[in-house]
């Protein structure tokens, strides 16, 4: 799959996973709800999502984050779509602000270098979409 097929691929992925605008809700028989939970098209920097170049992969985590400890720092070089199941987690990313991620919010991750700690005295748990390619990694740990 190339170019315009895969921005298809990945937009159709990123739809089901995260059924966004309403004409999608409207697809649904009269007893299914569906929640918008995020539309965008920047990372939550202000950076354009862009899908990279190669075969598609889409690759779905659940991330645990135990009270008292963080990720370590990282940037991911594919779009990534986190939704808070449990907790909250402090995200300290280069060139913003701090900010609290708390369960039931959704968020295309930064794209520049950041981390995220859980400050608080319960798990967080986070599912994350990585919208990647074969061969290009999900996440990159900081090297100094």
């Amino acid at each position: 799959m190339k170019g315009t097929a895969m921005r298809r691929f990945a937009a159709a992925a990123l739809a089901c996973l995260l059924p966004a605008a309403p004409a999608l809700a409207d697809g649904y028989a009269a007893a299914v709800k569906a929640t918008p939970l995020l539309q965008t098209s920047t990372h939550s920097d202000g950076v354009p999502l862009a899908y990279p170049a190669g075969t598609p992969k889409i690759t779905t985590l659940l991330v645990e984050i135990p009270p008292g400890a963080d990720t370590g720092r990282h940037r991911h070089p594919v779009p990534l779509i986190a939704y808070i199941l449990e907790g909250s987690v402090l995200v300290e990313a280069d060139g913003q602000p701090p900010q609290v991620f708390t369960a039931g919010q959704a968020i295309a991750e930064s794209s520049g270098w950041h981390i995220g700690r859980n400050t608080g005295t319960t798990p967080v748990k986070i599912i994350g979409v990585f919208i990647g390619a074969e061969g290009t990694p999900n996440t990159v740990p900081f090297k100094e």
